[in-house]
């Protein structure tokens, strides 16, 4: 028997996951099936919460603070996917407020992706720089040296014109990876602090 946490990170990937179906539908529809009718695919389809409204009952009120913040992550990007950006840079504020509120459970690493990392991604994407190198910022205070949050960081500072902080956040991606690493941030971080 699959014992609750496990089953609800499979819950959680089967949604970003077919947010991913969707997002890659909604930017190319003939690389993925449209749902019957032909229309983009509905959120309150896709994300039912039977999981949490048993973790409810059995109060169990962390994990399912956890299950709101996926859920709500997934339909922020769900909603950019579908052209609705105002919408997903709510759902996603949501999702990394609803985060950073909450403890970590102590016998669970930390998040696979930061929603406060996610949220400075989509900020990043809708050309607010500033206010992305913000959300990334808070998200490497609590969750230090990842290779992606620094890497935004970077590519936030240097868009909102920040060079000396583009610079700090370029240092520490180089020296966080492997030496022979071909990650494409990684040789950008390289070429650019080499330039400069």
């Amino acid at each position: 028997m699959i014992t609750p946490h496990p089953r609800l990170k499979v819950n959680v990937a089967e949604k970003l996951a077919c947010s991913i179906v969707a997002a890659a539908h909604a930017s190319s529809p003939n690389l993925v099936g449209a749902n019957e009718s032909g229309s983009s695919i509905d959120s309150q389809r896709l994300f039912q919460q039977p999981a949490r409204d048993a973790l409810i009952q059995a109060k169990n009120t962390y994990w399912a603070g956890q299950v709101d913040v996926e859920v709500r992550s997934a339909s922020a990007v769900l909603a950019q996917a579908q052209g609705r950006s105002d919408e997903a840079l709510t759902l996603m504020r949501s999702a990394a407020d609803l985060e950073d509120s909450s403890n970590k459970h102590p016998v669970t690493p930390g998040a696979i992706v930061p929603a406060r990392e996610l949220l400075g991604d989509m900020l990043l994407e809708a050309n607010q720089p500033a206010q992305a190198l913000i959300e990334y910022e808070r998200s490497l205070n609590s969750a230090p040296n990842r290779f992606h949050g620094l890497a935004g960081a970077a590519a936030a500072a240097e868009r909102a014109g920040d060079a000396p902080k583009a610079k700090l956040y370029l240092q520490k991606l180089v020296q966080l990876a492997a030496a022979d690493s071909d990650r494409p941030e990684l040789l950008a971080a390289k070429r650019l602090l080499t330039e400069n």
